[in-house]
């Protein structure tokens, strides 16, 4: 989450050595949704609400892509190269 740095830090009680390891994949079930009855009861309703406005991470994500952030489409073409060096 944007600007929120470590969520440990908003924990509403002391936290376990085992659940500050925790990585955020063990957070999210096999069916990609966030596991609320893991971690909601350590949290303020604020942060939440803050959280729940995420989409959790894909636990099978996809191969790495290349992606030419120059074009919206994500393709890197001669073109894009040239548009892209003349603005």
């Amino acid at each position: 989450m944007d600007g929120f740095g470590s969520l440990a830090r908003y924990a509403t009680q002391d936290l376990s050595e085992e659940s500050l390891n925790k990585s955020v994949a063990e957070m999210v079930s096999n069916n990609n949704q966030w596991r609320w009855d893991v971690f909601a009861h350590l949290l303020p309703m604020n942060i939440m609400m803050t959280l729940a406005s995420y989409p959790p991470p894909n636990r099978k994500p996809n191969e790495d892509q290349l992606f030419w952030n120059l074009f919206m489409n994500g393709e890197f073409t001669i073109k894009s190269t040239y548009f892209s060096e003349r603005s």
